[in-house]
């Protein structure tokens, strides 16, 4: 799939809310991935190695911001 294409599909999830399995922290942020391997990110809080659900509520390139 083409970035655009990617982009496009990734702006469908904003509003919904996606389990994500956080894995790491990068910079301000805390990262993890659905179980469809999308990548999330939301301010940084110490859920590493865990599971929860998160609003989407925007895309940053192939990236899902979240709150």
């Amino acid at each position: 799939m083409s970035h655009e294409n990617e982009i496009k599909y990734n702006e469908r999830e904003i509003g919904k809310e996606l389990e994500v399995l956080w894995e790491e922290q990068e910079g301000k942020f805390l990262k993890g991935h659905t179980k469809n391997y999308k990548v999330v990110k939301i301010p940084y809080k110490p859920l590493e190695n865990t599971i929860s659900k998160v609003t989407i509520e925007k895309v940053d390139g192939l990236e899902l911001i979240g709150k």
